[in-house]
């Protein structure tokens, strides 16, 4: 398990999602998804539910988890 993975399993309700292209400081290189994480964590928070899982390509990087 690399070390993306290790820390998305720290909690039950996380995911890991893999952004192609982007660059190791993925705020720069890729803006919006940092921007869609944040909304789908507060949307998770405001409604209740969970973070829906999604499957990962293993041994790509950068990547988001939350």
């Amino acid at each position: 398990m690399g070390a993306q993975e290790a820390q998305a399993a720290l909690s039950i309700n996380s995911r890991l999602e893999i952004v192609d292209g982007a660059a190791h400081f993925i705020q720069w290189s890729h803006p919006q998804a940092v921007i869609d994480a944040v909304a789908t964590i507060i949307e998770s928070i405001q409604t209740g539910t969970t973070l829906n899982r999604k499957p990962i390509q293993v041994g790509k990087i950068p990547c988001l988890s939350f």
